[in-house]
């Protein structure tokens, strides 16, 4: 008798411990590492008001024929990295990423009274690389789709590259350029859905913020809007 009281006052600590050991074991199942590899398409919210103004004020000049501004403010996009999920609902991930060249050109013309012809064609160019790390939240909608959401930050590296030729009328044609680097830390956010193929392989396809991405002495700070679809492979 003595024995089964010790037992059932024993019981509640027992029951508590036995719920906290099956509580781990439940969440070391969901937990695994996966690698992961995405591609899309990155597009930048370029301003070239710096080369605006410039042709606004060739064009006031009387020699002044044409003036032109162009910029490129898109393009490819891939990210290579791995991550690991501590359960059906939380992940981390780190990756390296390449987020493309972005740019802008400006090309002025003008002929003197004698007819002599100066011209100026000028580019600024900056690539966007580096490595990242955000959390991933997941909301399953089905067995094999869950909604994505993320959040973390990047560091990246601005590549920025300056081109210039120019004509003055009758004068040598004079050229420059100009390399240098930056980098900088920036926030992310992103929202996605992931659709389970296998139980290791899974599609995904996601959208991505990037603020004040880039920058360069023409190209004040833009931000980066990134869609891309990829794989993952968890063991």
């Amino acid at each position: 008798m003595q024995t089964a009281l010790i037992f059932l006052r024993r019981l509640p600590r027992v029951a508590w411990l036995t719920g906290f050991i099956c509580g781990v074991t439940v969440g070391q199942a969901h937990a695994s590492a996966y690698l992961l590899l995405e591609g899309g398409k990155s597009y930048a919210d370029l301003t070239t008001q710096s080369f605006d103004r410039a042709a606004a004020a060739w064009l006031a000049t009387p020699t002044a024929t044409s003036a032109q501004v162009s910029s490129d403010d898109s393009h490819t996009q891939w990210r290579l990295g791995a991550g690991y999920a501590f359960s059906k609902q939380l992940a981390v991930e780190l990756y390296y990423e390449d987020l493309g060249d972005y740019q802008a050109a400006m090309n002025l013309n003008g002929t003197d009274g004698q007819g002599a012809a100066a011209q100026l064609n000028a580019t600024e160019a900056v690539n966007v690389s580096g490595v990242g790390a955000q959390l991933v939240g997941q909301w399953p909608l089905t067995s094999h789709v869950s909604l994505l959401g993320t959040a973390g930050v990047a560091y990246l590296e601005n590549e920025r590259r300056y081109d210039a030729s120019v004509t003055n009328f009758d004068a040598p044609t004079q050229i420059s350029d100009a390399n240098d680097d930056s980098h900088t830390w920036v926030p992310t956010l992103g929202v996605g859905a992931q659709l389970a193929i296998t139980e290791q392989l899974s599609l995904r396809g996601r959208y991505t913020r990037y603020f004040d991405a880039g920058e360069t002495d023409n190209l004040p700070g833009f931000d980066l809007d990134m869609i891309s679809a990829g794989l993952t492979w968890q063991w």
